[in-house]
């Protein structure tokens, strides 16, 4: 009987066990996928108040565009509707502003909305460039450049988001010849008008650069967030 206690004693000794750690939960069911695709809350509220500030600085500059057209006109003529043209995209960066400051939804939400509100201004930027007749071999830089470059900066949200709102801001331009076309005025041709504002598109590039650097930053701080709290929970 000992003899059969000492063997069983004597197989449980020799087999050996493994521990491995526990995989710990990160805020969802795959923290790497989260670590690679989205950023923290804190950089996530810090997007969401500087496109706060980017729209209401938008609200300064088309109420100080339509004070101008008024006044003095620097931009030539601009068609009959550019004063409610104007009005009408203060209107709407003063709701954006509005929206991202006071929203009950949450702070993703109001990124994917501000980042999708460039459109309109595009809009109307292209629309006021092209309402009056241009000439159809060269033409200032369009100032939607400027917009998509502004929006860029701020990094306002993921590469993809911020790339397929500045692709299609930059189409604004060629949308508004195209409806100058229609409205009977002598216009380029399709080639023409993408040699034209190509510099919209190189912008709308460009500006995938800033998100790209915050994204990974952000990756860097969670994984460094994550990897402080696993050694303190050892330490503890």
């Amino acid at each position: 009987m000992i003899s059969r206690v000492d063997t069983a004693e004597q197989r449980i000794v020799s087999q050996p066990r493994l521990l491995e750690p526990q995989r710990r939960e990160v805020e969802g069911s795959n923290p790497v996928c989260q670590w690679t695709t989205t950023l923290p809350d804190d950089f996530v509220k810090e997007q969401a108040i500087r496109l706060q500030v980017f729209y209401a600085a938008g609200v300064c500059l088309w109420l100080l565009n339509f004070i101008m057209d008024i006044s003095v006109a620097p931009n030539g003529d601009r068609g009959p509707y550019r004063s409610e043209i104007e009005l009408a995209a203060a209107a709407i960066a003063a709701g954006a502003c509005l929206y991202i400051r006071f929203g009950r939804t949450n702070y993703r939400a109001k990124i994917r909305f501000g980042v999708a509100a460039i459109v309109p201004h595009a809009l109307a930027l292209a629309v006021l460039n092209s309402w009056a007749p241009q000439p159809t071999t060269m033409r200032p830089i369009s100032p939607i450049t400027v917009l998509i470059l502004f929006f860029g900066m701020l990094a306002p949200g993921g590469p993809k988001r911020v790339l397929a709102a500045g692709l299609i801001a930059a189409s604004m331009d060629p949308l508004g010849v195209w409806v100058a076309h229609l409205r009977g005025q002598v216009t380029p041709s399709p080639m023409q008008t993408f040699v034209l504002f190509y510099p919209n598109y190189v912008c709308a590039v460009l500006a995938v650069a800033p998100s790209r650097i915050l994204l990974r930053l952000g990756s860097h701080v969670r994984a460094a967030r994550a990897l402080g709290n696993y050694e303190l929970s050892i330490s503890a």
